[in-house]
This record gives structure tokens, sequence and C-alpha cells, in this order.
């Protein structure tokens, strides 16, 4: 046992499978879920019509970003256990709080398919993210301090955990210091920030650090 792991009980690197299991397990729940709440009633009664479909387009749309955003913070969150080989208790509550934030998604994405223009939505979206981000960034700094992570992982693989799991977070904060004059700057962040992640050669070309 690391000495510096302190009052926390260690567990050992084969006990982490449950942790995520767990954790895969409310992901895949959470992306199920998504599709669950796209439509509405009237929608598979009487004739079909593009009126219809339009209805329901802003929803579609929220469905594929979140369900993509989902996928974005499931491979991070994967990521992050290639290097972290012992868990303590206060390390599983961290990891359950950012399954919590989540368990969010589906409800915040529902709310801006439904309001897809409206500042309330957009903030309990944006904050959301922010939050999952932020805990994400917690969960990574926790295992780093505290000696859970592999002896032999380097300070590069270190300072690039804080940044792809703290860029997002940013973007979304400051994209909601706009939304008192206009939605769209934060729809249109909220659209190419995942890009970045699934797209890594776009930082290239940007020459931005993610």
């Amino acid at each position: 046992m690391d000495n510096n792991i302190g009052k926390d009980i260690a567990i050992h690197r084969e006990d982490i499978h449950r942790l995520q299991s767990l954790s895969d397990g409310l992901f895949s729940i959470a992306m199920t879920v998504l599709i669950l709440e796209v439509g509405y009633e009237g929608l598979f009664t009487g004739t079909l019509t593009l009126e219809k479909i339009g209805v329901i387009l802003p929803q579609g749309v929220i469905y594929f970003l979140s369900f993509a955003l989902l996928g974005i913070y499931w491979i991070g969150h994967k990521n992050q256990y290639l290097y972290i080989r012992l868990t303590t208790d206060s390390f599983d509550w961290i990891n359950l709080i950012f399954l919590s934030m989540i368990a969010l998604i589906p409800f915040s994405a529902r709310l801006l398919g439904a309001h897809p223009f409206n500042a309330i939505a957009i903030t309990v979206y944006a904050c959301n993210l922010m939050l999952i981000g932020l805990v994400l960034s917690i969960h990574w700094w926790y295992a780093h301090r505290r000696g859970l992570l592999n002896e032999k992982i380097t300070k590069s693989i270190t300072k690039m955990g804080y940044r792809k799991t703290l860029a997002a977070p940013l973007c979304y904060g400051i994209s909601l210091i706009f939304l008192q004059w206009t939605p769209w700057v934060s729809i249109v962040v909220f659209l190419v920030v995942p890009l970045f992640y699934i797209f890594p050669g776009l930082k290239n070309i940007w020459k931005i650090k993610v």
C-alpha cells in the first residue's frame, strides 16, 4: 500500500473492474434513454407529414449531439483508467458524482430539444456539461495527487489529462457569457467543441492544445 494514500484504504487494480463495470453500465443506460426522449405522442398517430418531422428535428440534433458527448466522456473516463492502478472510497465517491452528472444528460438534452433557443434550457445543458468536465478533472487530479496512478506515468500525460478535461467546460462557460445577447453562440459551441475531441487533427489546424 502506498504511504501517500493516507487514511483511505487502497484497493488494488483487479478490484477497479467493478468501478469500471458500473460506469460502463450507466453510460449505456444514459445513451439508450436519450432516444426515448425523441418524439411526441402525435408523431406515431395519423398521417406522417414533413411538418411532424420538422417538430422533432431539434430533438434529433440534440440527440446526436448528446450521444456524441456521452461517447467522448466515456472514452475520456476509460482512458483515465489506463493509468489508474488503485482506488479508494473517496475516489469511488468522486466517480459516483461524475456518474450522477452523466445520468442527468437525458434530462438536460430533452429540455434543450424542446426549447432549443431558450436561455434557461441552454444554461441547464451547458452547466450539466461543465459539471461533467470539472468532476472528471477532479477525478484525474485526485488520482494524481493521491498516488493512484501508474508510477511510470509521465508529466506530459498528466498535463494532457488536465487539458482534455478542462478545455470543454471552459468553452461552455465562456459561451454562457454571450447568452444574454444571443443563444447562437452557445449552440455553435455545443456543436463545434465535440469535433475537436472526435477529430483530434482539427486542433493541429487551429493550433489548439486539447
